[in-house]
């Protein structure tokens, strides 16, 4: 179970919020963000970089019309419609779990560092870890498009972040070393757009984090939790507004439900924890986003963030193990998994 750093104070949150986290295993905080201005620069980073992808795409043949003047979300369909796939890895924030190459894409725009560095968000964790804060490198964005428009090539499950994915029954322990298991990783779910249950927003097992590390098994669709596991508990869906976020502890059991919808479901999954712990990939970067004992070692640069990422990646491309890195524990012949 998730434990409080023994520094942490009231601040954000509530005695009585910070009790039902616990108690719970999540909290939903609302107005975290204000979407207009908060999310503002994220948006124009991102329609920006659509746009010269689409460019690429038209030249090659792989789509046959785009209309930059349309939303964000209608962009992405309408690339999704026309090519049958949409280059995810390019919009997200880390690295794929293997095949790393010098050419392979991140997203390290100033607007993605302003939603992870957020002070308001940061009161929000430190509530709960404490003052010494550093954001581990398990973070990811997330394009859930229509369900209806999803290919088997875009819900397969290769440790890559999907635009297609119905995410099955998972802790976000599972994906860390095992080291790393006594880290106080705190996730933070914040939806970009609203997450309605018909959008496919989260599903979580409350109180069953309790329970601790539960075991898992591999599957195209990604790491699965065996009913046997969770003692066939019921779900309960988490319907969101975009500026809210969603705080789970690392032991929480939970699910993204289907986006039945006609629209794009997008959020970021972040990861933050108490300096010092393990970050649960060693080869990517940590970086300190509040410290009372040494505030000279907290990056305020987005560039000095991005340069993190880009030394990691050329690092990794140096020597002969880049697609060797795994994160998953489990095997698919493990004796639960029959």
């Amino acid at each position: 179970m998730y434990q409080s750093g023994s520094d942490g104070y009231e601040g954000a949150l509530s005695s009585a919020q910070k009790e039902s986290f616990f108690k719970k295993g999540y909290l939903v905080v609302d107005e975290v963000f204000n979407p207009e201005v908060d999310f503002a620069l994220l948006l124009d980073e991102y329609g920006a970089l659509l746009d010269e992808l689409a460019g690429e795409m038209l030249v090659h043949g792989d789509i046959s019309e785009y209309d930059n003047a349309a939303s964000f979300q209608q962009r992405v369909v309408d690339i999704v419609r026309q090519s049958g796939g949409f280059p995810i890895q390019a919009f997200d924030i880390s690295y794929p779990q293997s095949g790393i190459r010098p050419e392979t894409p991140i997203f390290l725009g100033e607007g993605a560092f302003r939603l992870i560095m957020h002070d308001r968000l940061l009161d929000v964790v430190q509530s709960l870890i404490g003052p010494e804060i550093t954001v581990a490198p398990i973070q990811h964005i997330r394009l859930k498009i229509p369900l209806k428009m999803a290919s088997g090539e875009q819900i397969k499950g290769d440790g890559t972040p999907q635009v297609g994915a119905t995410t099955p029954r998972h802790q976000d322990i599972g994906v860390q070393v095992a080291d790393a298991d006594s880290a106080r990783v705190l996730t933070v779910w914040a939806p970009v757009t609203d997450a309605t249950e018909e959008m496919g927003c989260l599903a979580l097992w409350p109180g069953s984090h309790m329970e601790g590390v539960l075991k898992h098994c591999p599957s195209p669709g990604g790491l699965y939790i065996p009913g046997t596991e969770i003692n066939n508990r019921d779900s309960v869906s988490i319907p969101m507004e975009a500026g809210s976020i969603l705080l789970m502890d690392r032991h929480m059991p939970h699910r993204a439900l289907p986006n039945r919808s006609e629209f794009v479901r997008w959020s970021f999954d972040l990861r933050y924890q108490p300096t010092g712990d393990p970050n649960g990939r060693p080869q990517f970067p940590e970086i300190v986003a509040r410290s009372d004992i040494s505030p000279e070692k907290e990056v305020r640069d987005y560039k000095e963030w991005a340069k993190a990422w880009i030394n990691a990646r050329d690092e990794l491309c140096e020597g002969s193990g880049a697609n060797e890195l795994q994160y998953n524990r489990w095997q698919l012949d493990a004796p639960w998994c029959a």
